[in-house]
């Protein structure tokens, strides 16, 4: 596969909780914005860094495989992952470089420890 079909994005551990719903909805609002801004980001920095055009983005569709990286041996599991990234990956969307979540499909979701370094590592492929 072509690198222009590859990118890997790094962002931090995700405010969203998957279990934790309960909160009022001007809360888990403010939780969306502010994931999906630094997905945003993360993304255009990414592909900034790649040097993918304008032409090789709006992937209509890509698999995501998911590296969580936890300050804690305590993980989330697995769906509660992939939960957790929703707005993240909308982020990706606003950066242009998927065109809406509806051909996104994950891939294996790896699972490690780092307690200086907590983040998600993730491989964005065209598919």
């Amino acid at each position: 596969m072509s690198e222009a079909n590859v990118i890997k994005i790094t962002v931090p551990i995700p405010q969203r909780d998957p279990n934790k719903r309960k909160s009022h909805w001007s809360q888990q609002q403010k939780i969306a914005a502010a994931d999906r801004g630094v997905g945003k980001i993360a993304c255009i920095d990414a592909i900034n860094r790649s040097g993918l055009k304008p032409g090789q983005l709006n992937w209509e569709r890509a698999r995501i495989d998911v590296r969580w990286i936890h300050p804690t041996k305590r993980f989330r599991d697995t769906q509660n992952i992939i939960d957790a990234l929703k707005h993240v990956v909308d982020g990706f969307q606003d950066a242009g470089l998927i065109r809406d979540d509806s051909g996104i499909s994950f891939g294996p979701v790896e699972k490690a420890t780092d307690k200086n370094d907590p983040r998600v590592e993730l491989v964005v492929v065209r598919t």
